[in-house]
C-alpha cells in the first residue's frame, strides 16, 4: 500500500515504538519526508497517550525545502519573484516554483545571489560610514588587503578569526543593527 496511507504510518510508528522497547529505550526517534511527516503528526497528536515515546521529525532535505518556502512566501510579496524574472535570473514559473520551496538546487542558488546582492549595498554603506573616521577607513582597507593575498584557505580562516576582524564584525553588526532601527526598508530585507 501507499506509504502516505494512514494505517501504513501507524503500523510504522507501532513497530517503531516496538523496536524501542524491545532495545529498552524509553523514546523513539521517526524520521520521516513531508508527505508521511503530515499523516504521522496527525496521528500522533489524536492518541497523544499512546505514542507519547515517540518524537517525529521531519527530514533535512524536507525541512530545507519548508525554510525556502517560508522565504519565498516572507519576500514574494515584497516584490522577489518579480526581481528574479526582470532580472532574467529565473523565468517566471521557476520564479513561482523557487519562491513554493518546490525547486531545492534553484532555490538555493537563488537565495546565494539574493543575499549576495543584498549584502553588497550594505557593505557599501558600512564602509561609507566609516570614511568619516579616516583612522577606521585605513584598518579596514589594510585588513581587506591582507584578506585578498591570502594563498589559501587555512591562512583567510585563521585572518578571518583574528581579533582585528571579529572587532570589524561587530562594528559591521552595530552598523546594520543602527540601519534596521532606523529604517523599516533596511530592516526588512536584512531578514533573510
Amino acid at each position: 500500500s501507499s506509504p502516505t496511507d494512514v494505517a501504513t504510518v501507524m503500523q510504522l510508528l507501532v513497530r517503531s515504538m516496538e523496536m524501542a522497547h524491545s532495545a529498552g529505550l524509553p523514546y523513539t526517534m521517526v524520521v520521516l519526508d513531508q508527505a508521511i511527516y503530515a499523516k504521522a503528526i496527525d496521528l500522533v497528536l489524536q492518541k497523544r497517550e499512546f505514542f507519547q515515546p515517540v518524537v517525529l521529525r521531519m527530514g533535512g532535505f524536507h525541512a530545507a525545502c519548508t525554510l525556502l518556502a517560508i522565504i519565498g512566501k516572507r519576500f514574494r510579496a515584497a516584490g522577489l519573484s518579480d526581481i528574479l524574472v526582470e532580472s532574467q535570473v529565473s523565468g517566471p514559473s521557476a520564479a513561482s516554483s523557487i519562491m513554493d520551496g518546490k525547486s531545492y538546487n534553484r532555490g538555493v542558488r537563488l537565495h546565494k545571489i539574493v543575499a549576495e546582492a543584498l549584502e553588497r549595498p550594505r557593505w557599501k554603506s558600512f564602509i561609507a560610514s566609516l570614511e568619516t573616521s579616516e583612522k577606521k577607513f585605513e584598518e579596514l582597507q589594510d585588513a581587506i588587503e591582507e584578506l585578498q593575498h591570502c594563498i589559501n584557505n587555512d591562512n583567510a580562516n585563521r585572518l578571518l578569526q583574528s581579533d582585528h576582524f571579529k572587532e570589524i564584525f561587530a562594528q559591521y553588526d552595530t552598523f546594520c543593527h543602527a540601519q534596521s532601527d532606523a529604517s523599516p526598508m533596511f530592516k526588512f530585507w536584512s531578514s533573510c
